[in-house]
């Protein structure tokens, strides 16, 4: 429930695109990464979070599960890694995708490369 609070400080035009998939600009291809230091901000001082953050800081690194990509195989917490794969799924299904396509889909891709 918390996978998109990185993003409270973006406009809703901006928004709407990240959760969409569209293109982004510069400027907000910026703020985008900028949402691990806002999850930090917004939920670092709340005790017992530790495991959620940690979890929320990965989820926008591509993951793939060849070796030698950033988030190979077993780097990053599973957690990021179900929820960038979740969420690209939304993302192919939002964009009028059949579910046995978009998975067939994420089969072929890196997760977290769908935007």
């Amino acid at each position: 429930m918390l996978s998109q609070v990185g993003l409270c400080h973006s406009s809703p035009e901006t928004l709407g695109k990240y959760l969409l998939g569209d293109p982004l600009n510069e400027d907000e291809e910026a703020m985008v990464r900028r949402m691990p230091l806002i999850v930090e901000q917004v939920l670092g001082n709340i005790p017992r979070l530790e495991p959620v953050l940690e979890i929320l800081r990965a989820q926008s690194q591509p993951y793939d599960g060849r070796p030698g990509a950033e988030m190979a195989g077993d780097a990053g917490p599973w957690g990021a890694r179900a929820l960038r794969v979740a969420l690209d799924l939304d993302i192919l299904e939002t964009h009028g995708y059949l579910t046995a396509r978009a998975f067939d889909t994420l089969r072929a891709v890196p997760a977290g490369t769908i935007r």
